[in-house]
């Protein structure tokens, strides 16, 4: 039996300035039970103080506003410890002459914000916390959306059922994972009626009202200063500011390798010049113009480069330790796992009592889960089989056309038409053709194959990790992303470390492929006699780095570029696009409005 959506009759808001998140109502009907159990969590909400409006959307959707006062939010800091800044450490800092690096490095800095000492907000010591005069303002962006999230997740409607599936709390995960929401809005601040009149040129100076949407903005668009972490955090929260800070600070450590890498470059120009005779390499064929094109990269001082990159990775990875834990000291979220709650898509299959609420919660025993995680090592490891499967079959492939199988033409001087001087020439020209035209369609079929492995081991690894079932995202996360490195490492390199290792060592066996000499994966280049893997290593990874990132290039660049001309050229003579786009200022500002 299905019903109907009938939102709760609930007071209309008289003021949507608390709203901040939006959920999503299917336009599908439920079936009773579905039905009830939102009922009861909307009835739920409302029993904690919470605000609910809902508004018809079109194609039978509803939006269910979800809207939490100073009373709801500080009584959930309370529930969740949330650390806030006190005053009770205030202090004064002596003015000290500032070095020469300090003054330079100021410049660029963006951030003003004071790091106060933190403390769980408690509202019977609510004199001891900074800014608990103004409720409008005590809770950043960020905190107000969080600790709303929180209300969400944790209003369990359990209690007024008898849980048989292991799941301990029927929040809003679990309400989404049903189906009962098809999707969750985290909305952005409401733009200040400042900002609205700074966009018509009528700014009225006495106004006190303050954007921080376009603070943040004004700030983080100079792209000459450091990004504004500390306005980021306060707006989006820290994950967000934790990813801008990894960017940040790799960029800046870039810097240090790029330079580097400059000077070797231009010094294998030079050494190239000095050393190639270019009227000679430019006669000399395709291998002799490759070797001479690839010793701009392969010089004595490429193996400097490469112990340069080594440790600039090590120091690179110290450095984002420190900088990352300073971080999680200043923004209060050390502590942030052990408060983490559950996965909705995690369940118990036997229950204990909880050591601190004593109440009894469903827990996943670890055999079984350490059972799982063995079936998916095991299931890594046939991956890694077919990475190398797929490794030697490009092998093979490139020892097929070695063994006689020609891409190019080769000459034929049966009817005499060749000097003896001529047809070597030529013949010469047509293997150097051949090995070129084997390099190149093995570097291609060798990445087409690791993206399609790549492609179909993360579909796997997701399925391998919800199947585990993990209790937190965090440990979800961890498990994910082991699983990814472990198969991407091989599946990425597997290749390359097979050309720049073992290829010379295989094409100089006299045995060949299946007792066969003439089959043989050779490099394709000479120098000075000998074997040269060094040109199809670089053409290998030129392939992958053009390669691999075209179909996310062409989904989120090309893609949404042709539907926008194709929907610009559909709406040619709309009025209704025309209509807002000639409006005057009044009519554009009773729009915004």
């Amino acid at each position: 039996m299905s019903t109907e959506y009938i939102p709760l009759k609930t007071p209309a808001m008289a003021d949507t300035k608390n709203v901040t998140t939006v959920l999503v109502v299917s336009p599908e009907e439920l079936d009773e039970d579905d039905a009830k159990l939102r009922a009861e969590f909307e009835e739920a909400l409302v029993e904690r103080g919470v605000k609910t409006s809902a508004i018809e959307l079109e194609d039978g959707v509803t939006a269910l506003l979800v809207a939490a006062d100073w009373e709801v939010l500080r009584k959930a800091a309370e529930e969740v410890k949330l650390s806030m800044p006190t005053i009770s450490d205030t202090y004064e800092i002596e003015d000290e002459d500032e070095s020469l690096l300090e003054r330079i490095t100021g410049f660029f800095e963006t951030d003003e914000e004071i790091d106060f000492i933190s403390a769980p907000f408690r509202w019977d010591k609510k004199e001891l916390f900074a800014g608990i005069e103004d409720p409008d303002t005590f809770f950043r962006s960020s905190l107000r959306s969080f600790l709303t999230h929180h209300i969400l997740i944790r209003t369990d409607v359990s209690k007024k059922r008898d849980p048989s599936d292991g799941i301990n709390i029927r929040g809003l995960n679990y309400l989404k994972l049903k189906g009962v929401y098809t999707d969750v809005f985290i909305l952005h601040d409401r733009p200040s009626t400042l900002h609205r009149r700074k966009a018509f040129k009528e700014v009225d100076e006495d106004s006190k009202v303050v954007d921080p949407r376009k603070e943040l903005w004004d700030s983080w668009k100079l792209w000459y200063k450091f990004q504004p972490l500390w306005k980021i955090r306060n707006y989006f929260g820290e994950k967000i500011a934790f990813y801008f800070a990894w960017i940040e600070l790799y960029i800046m450590t870039l810097i240090f390798p790029t330079l580097f890498g400059i000077i070797v470059m231009a010094y294998g120009i030079h050494f190239a010049g000095k050393n190639i005779d270019l009227v000679k390499a430019s006669k000399g064929g395709v291998t002799t113009a490759l070797y001479s094109a690839f010793t701009v990269f392969n010089n004595p001082a490429t193996p400097w480069f490469s112990l340069a990159l080594c440790i600039w990775g090590t120091l690179f990875v110290e450095q984002w330790k420190r900088r990352s834990n300073s971080l999680k000291y200043e923004w209060d979220v050390s502590n942030f796992e052990q408060l983490e709650p559950d996965r909705p898509q995690f369940y118990g299959s036997k229950t204990r009592k909880n050591p601190i609420t004593e109440e009894e919660e469903w827990y996943y025993p670890f055999y079984r889960l350490y059972l799982k995680i063995s079936f998916s090592v095991l299931t890594i490891l046939f991956m890694v089989v077919l990475v190398i499967a797929s490794t030697l079959g490009i092998i093979v492939f490139r020892a097929a056309f070695n063994a006689g199988t020609y891409l190019v033409k080769m000459p034929d001087n049966s009817n005499g038409q060749y000097t003896n001087e001529e047809w070597k020439a030529a013949n010469q020209t047509a293997t150097e053709r051949n090995a070129l035209a084997t390099s190149v369609l093995s570097s291609i079929l060798n990445a087409v194959a690791i993206m399609l492995l790549g492609f179909i081991y993360e579909k796997l690894a997701y399925i391998l990790t919800n199947w585990e079932n993990h209790r937190t995202q965090t440990a979800y996360d961890d498990a994910l992303i082991i699983k990814l490195f472990a198969f991407q490492f091989v599946n990425n390199y597997a290749s390359l470390i097979y050309i720049a290792f073992f290829k010379e060592g295989a094409s100089t066996s006299d045995t060949g492929m299946f007792g066969n000499p003439n089959w043989k994966d050779t490099c394709g280049y000479e120098h000075d006699g000998a074997e040269y893997c060094y040109p199809m290593l670089v053409l290998q990874v030129a392939v992958l780095l053009i390669m691999k990132p075209m179909p996310k290039f062409a989904k989120d660049v090309i893609l949404p570029m042709v539907l926008h001309f194709w929907y610009k050229f559909k709406s040619r003579g709309s009025t209704d696009n025309i209509e807002a786009v000639n409006a005057g200022p009044e009519k554009t500002k009773e729009l915004i409005d």
